[in-house]
């Protein structure tokens, strides 16, 4: 079916953010100022770590409830929100406030978190991607009839509302073991139960990634690439679904992962996730790319579980943060991670958590079901819907 293209700026007011002055008299209304951490590949703000008085919001543009906001530059490209209530942006943000008797602003919301690669395609930057408001107002929307719009939308609503369930279930599931962790072994950088302190470097070297050549990135493929994508910020394995990045060429040696390999993000691709922890998962062939480190430790005297807890830990990640290097995106190295104390537990308490570990991540494996499979029926559903195939 082909339904007719129009640009964004034919059917919305596009509107860029901004900074408001830091007056005591612009902050700690009731209005949210919102930032691209606030935003995700599918999220419904209302919330936000920084609220506007009413003067403060009319120094930066106010948008209305419905608004969809869309992330124009740096590594978090393309994540977008919707407004629940009256919000504010930052200028990394164009927001797009759509003319609802032409588009229903959900249905806005969904094609515009299909449109990372146009972003990047119309990018005025090859290291930074940027796109400006005059660009991203050129973009197009597909527009069939409004009575389909809604039809449309309501089925990802149900398609999302399903993966959202799954996703809060392993979250509370992470919440829980984080609570577990440190109550049985209190904070790793204070250690307040008294644990022998140690470098992390004593018990753990971390090896380096491989720069993996662009020119054999693919979408299909036996590989998959790991990315500082494919961590959540919070630590643990991001599904990307069939927006996973795959290589077709060479694999060096000593480049592919076996399931149960501990990563951390050694950049900070998105705001948070520097030093976060992911295990590889099984059931696929997965590299180790550059930016990422390798835990390399003696399983008979380190368990596998704590180190992959230990590196979430806020005060573990503080230190990580705070010595490394970067204005815009922060890296560290292995050198800094490795000379960073800590209070290090008996070994047959670290194996005691693991069991604990085991049967809470089980229970959470009944509730979420297979993430991944979740993800990729999602994605499809999303190119379907704007083929008009849905």
């Amino acid at each position: 079916m082909n339904w007719p293209l129009v640009r964004f700026k034919d059917v919305s007011k596009v509107v860029t953010g901004g900074t408001p002055k830091k007056i005591e008299a612009n902050y700690g209304g009731n209005i949210p100022f919102v930032t691209p951490g606030d935003l995700g590949v599918h999220s419904d703000v209302g919330v936000s770590k920084v609220y506007l008085t009413r003067r403060g919001a009319d120094t930066v543009r106010l948008l209305p409830k419905g608004a969809v906001m869309v992330c124009c530059i740096g590594a978090t490209i393309g994540k977008v929100g919707i407004a629940k209530t009256e919000v504010t942006t930052n200028q990394q943000i164009n927001s797009l406030v759509f003319d609802e008797s032409t588009v229903f602003p959900k249905y806005g919301y969904y094609y515009c978190s299909t449109i990372k690669e146009k972003l990047v395609a119309k990018s005025s930057s090859t290291t930074m991607p940027i796109i400006n408001k005059n660009n991203f107002s050129e973009l197009e929307i597909p527009l069939p009839p409004l009575a389909e719009q809604k039809r449309i939308a309501a089925i990802l609503d149900k398609a999302d509302a399903i993966r959202r369930k799954r996703q809060q279930a392993i979250k509370l599931a992470d919440d829980f073991l984080r609570s577990v962790f440190l109550d049985m072994f209190g904070d790793p950088v204070t250690n307040p139960k008294g644990w022998d302190v140690k470098s992390i470097g004593e018990f753990l070297t971390i090896k380096n990634g491989y720069a993996f050549k662009s020119e054999y990135f693919c979408e299909n493929g036996e590989n998959v690439l790991l990315t500082p994508g494919n961590f959540y910020e919070s630590g643990g394995y991001r599904c990307r679904g069939e927006k996973q990045k795959r290589y077709s060429g060479p694999v060096p040696d000593g480049f592919t992962l076996k399931a149960g390999d501990i990563l951390l993000a050694m950049t900070e691709q998105a705001e948070g996730l520097l030093g976060s922890s992911m295990v590889v998962p099984s059931g696929g062939v997965y590299l180790h790319n550059q930016r990422l480190g390798l835990l390399d430790f003696d399983q008979c005297s380190v368990g596998s579980t704590f180190l992959a807890h230990l590196f979430n830990v806020g005060s573990v990640r503080k230190c990580i943060h705070s010595s490394a290097t970067g204005l815009k995106v922060r890296h560290t190295s292995t050198k800094k991670i490795e000379a960073i104390e800590v209070g290090f537990p008996k070994y047959s308490m670290q194996v005691e958590f693991s069991k604990v570990e085991k049967k809470i991540r089980s229970a959470s494996a009944v509730m979420s079901g297979n993430v991944e499979l979740l993800e990729n029926n999602f994605y499809s559903l999303n190119q379907k819907a704007f083929s008009g195939n849905l």
